[in-house]
């Protein structure tokens, strides 16, 4: 395990690189919440992760405020207390791949659209 100097920034791409590669792989099985917009999994027994989307505000070029959403990824401890949370800009292409990866498995899209073929083919 590599430990950064405390004074130094995280670099948490490889670790969001990490868990996209392994929900790509099949190997975390996201779950819905009772959120729409929130998922979770966890991982060893130790760290849940939960991906939600949160809300921000911004201005446009004329200094009117504006709303906007973007994934955050929150680390868990087994007790569900947040330990860390990771911001999409945090992160080098930000977490709307894994968001949605994650949202697609949590809400079995693919088993979905495939059923849902099924159906229309046979209308």
């Amino acid at each position: 395990m590599t430990q950064q100097a405390s004074g130094q920034e995280l670099d948490f791409n490889p670790l969001v690189n990490t868990i996209l590669e392994k929900t790509k792989a099949g190997k975390l099985n996201w779950e819905a919440t009772a959120s729409d917009d929130t998922f979770i999994v966890s991982v060893g027994g130790e760290t849940t992760l939960k991906l939600t989307m949160e809300a921000f505000e911004t201005f446009d070029m004329y200094g009117q405020p504006e709303t906007g959403h973007a994934p955050v990824l929150c680390l868990l401890d087994r007790k569900g207390r947040k330990l860390w949370e990771i911001s999409s800009n945090q992160v080098s292409g930000g977490l709307w791949t894994l968001y949605r990866q994650a949202q697609r498995i949590a809400n079995k899209v693919d088993d979905r659209v495939a059923g849902l073929i099924e159906v229309l083919q046979k209308l």
